[in-house]
């Protein structure tokens, strides 16, 4: 129920009373609805909210944020674009961050609308079995100012522990509550951990380090989602990524696209990757800087030391292939390779024929001339 003290202030002289034959006196609802109405943007809270939050709600949002989901007014039902449901929410969680809302309707009046005394958006949203709120723009947004959006919450947090102890372990799974991780704050998220400068585990933990106490009383996990989800946003980042789902044909791909980017000039080495084998599988990748390299290096006076090593810790499994192993050539003076390559076969002819057209086009960068070498095998 609603707390009295605050219907009395409103009412100052009328009487509150429930007899609605009374045409003297103004009904305990009369009193609600009118309080609804004359505030429709005061947030509504219920006695014993603990969400944390202090009514009246809004937030502010820049003209750069808003020009991101700016409405087509051209439309016969326009809406906000883009990521606005991402954009309202995050803004939200900083005022009220105990329930993960969902968004269920969304009206932006039209351009050249009679209805002049209508917002200029409004949107509904909901937690489920807990609160109702609403999102209202009243003016048509300027280009260059910030828009205020007002926030009416109507009730209270229903999945609010009041302390550690009173959620069991058999009822957390219920207790949790959350949003999708979309947008692009999940492509951001993937990127990081597909580069290596994070992992699931590290973003998981960065998430919960940051949130507060008052969603983590009520098992709002929309800021901080578990670690498969992150390494499920990883795996379809990276599936985007491919250019084939054949390993073999990707490579090719690739191979096109450094051609396109570094063409083949006089010394016969152009791109990144060199050659390629189907059955068995090799590649070959070095660039024309590398192959130089190499070349300066062997005319040296004291020749040129290369350590030559392999590992199959870092290829995945190519089907209907043997094991693939990395090899790598880097001089003993440099920490930059001359020389990558991967092979599914790793006989003495089939090393050697890679090596051996590594030593052609080394000779063409060396007008045609043998290049000396020592090798020193790991």
């Amino acid at each position: 129920m609603y707390s009295m003290d605050r219907n009395r202030s409103m009412t100052s002289s009328s009487t509150i009373s429930d007899d609605p034959s009374d045409s003297n006196v103004v009904s305990s609802q009369a009193v609600v609805d009118r309080f609804l109405t004359s505030n429709a943007r005061r947030a509504v809270t219920r006695v014993g909210d603990v969400s944390g939050a202090t009514p009246p709600y809004y937030f502010n949002i820049t003209a750069a944020e808003f020009a991101e989901i700016k409405p087509d007014l051209s439309k016969l039902k326009p809406t906000l674009s883009g990521e606005w449901r991402e954009l309202l929410y995050a803004k939200f969680y900083e005022i009220y961050p105990s329930c993960p809302i969902l968004f269920s309707y969304c009206r932006v009046r039209k351009a050249g609308s009679r209805k002049r005394n209508s917002p200029f958006f409004r949107g509904s949203t909901s937690c489920k079995n807990c609160i109702k709120v609403d999102f209202v723009i009243i003016k048509d947004p300027d280009p260059d100012t910030d828009v205020r959006v007002d926030v009416t919450v109507i009730g209270s947090c229903t999945h609010t522990r009041s302390g550690e102890g009173d959620a069991t372990e058999g009822h957390e799974q219920e207790h949790r509550r959350g949003r999708r991780l979309s947008g692009r704050k999940r492509v951001a998220v993937a990127s990081r951990i597909l580069s290596g400068a994070s992992t699931p585990s590290k973003e998981y933990y960065r998430e919960l380090s940051e949130m507060p106490d008052v969603a983590l009383r009520a098992g709002n996990t929309a800021p901080c989602h578990t670690k498969a989800v992150f390494r499920q946003a990883a795996s379809e980042l990276r599936g985007k990524r491919k250019l084939e789902d054949d390993v073999v044909m990707e490579i090719r791909s690739q191979r096109k696209n450094w051609l396109a980017s570094d063409p083949v000039d006089s010394s016969n080495v152009g791109g990144y990757i060199q050659a390629i084998g189907d059955t068995p599988f090799y590649a070959s990748f070095y660039l024309r800087e590398q192959v130089e390299m190499y070349v300066q290096g062997c005319k040296q006076q004291d020749g040129c030391v290369i350590h030559f090593d392999a590992t199959g810790t870092v290829v995945k499994k190519i089907s209907d292939q043997k094991r693939v192993l990395y090899y790598c050539m880097i001089p003993e003076n440099e920490s930059v390779p001359i020389l990558d390559f991967l092979s599914s076969t790793h006989t003495a002819e089939s090393i050697t024929y890679i090596l051996e057209m590594f030593n052609r086009d080394a000779r063409q960068m060396n007008h045609g001339n043998s290049v000396p070498q020592t090798f020193l095998m790991h």
